[in-house]
């Protein structure tokens, strides 16, 4: 079968090969580790405020220490927002980057989407809640910023490369990372409207398509 046949979660797969494949029990109890600090994190600073909670109780809410929270997290905000500090993983940077995976440049950013979609179903309500906190806490709405801030400039890095490799006309690096967040978004909302229930890919299809139609009607 050739990439261009490929079903999206297969184009997805090819950019996370690690994900792909099946995590490790190592990384799996990391993971369920990492979950367990931002629910204890969360839990505290809605029942107290965010000024009013400290690393240590959060440590101490899932028996690790300090040291070990901050091995998890930057900081007290990034626990509680949950955010994965680096969800453009260098496999997935440096194939997308050379062209891949199957160097039509609208489905392989469709793929990239995707693949910063994936394990979003899992951590849908963390999310949520994260939003809802962010909201009535203005020091995590200013962290929320400042990492998406940090991660469109990865975003126009990678873009970058791939237009410098395959270059497209009036295309550019900050285009293409608008349409990115705006993909995730239209894809999301979509989810969430139909129940978030399910595979959130099942939704990113119609956003490419919406998309399609608002710029060629």
């Amino acid at each position: 079968m050739s990439r261009s046949s490929c079903s999206l979660r297969e184009l997805v797969d090819s950019l996370c090969p690690r994900q792909a494949t099946g995590l490790g029990l190592r990384e799996r109890k990391k993971q369920e580790r990492r979950r367990e600090i931002v629910d204890a994190a969360q839990v505290l600073v809605a029942e107290r405020g965010f000024d009013a909670v400290t690393v240590e109780e959060i440590a101490a809410a899932v028996d690790v220490s300090p040291r070990t929270f901050f091995n998890y997290f930057g900081s007290k905000a990034d626990a509680v927002l949950g955010m994965p500090e680096d969800p453009l993983r260098p496999e997935l940077t440096d194939t997308f980057a050379a062209g891949g995976p199957t160097g039509h440049l609208l489905t392989d950013l469709q793929a990239l989407v995707g693949a910063l979609l994936t394990g979003f179903v899992s951590d849908h309500a963390r999310a949520e809640r994260a939003f809802a906190l962010a909201r009535a806490e203005p020091q995590l709405m200013t962290q929320k910023f400042d990492w998406h801030q940090r991660h469109e400039a990865r975003l126009r890095e990678m873009f970058t490369a791939r237009l410098a490799r395959d270059p497209v006309p009036t295309v550019t690096p900050e285009l293409l990372a608008m349409t990115a967040f705006l993909l995730v978004r239209t894809t999301v909302t979509a989810w969430e409207q139909a129940g978030a229930q399910g595979d959130v890919l099942d939704s990113l299809p119609g956003a490419v398509d919406a998309l399609r139609g608002l710029v060629t009607p």
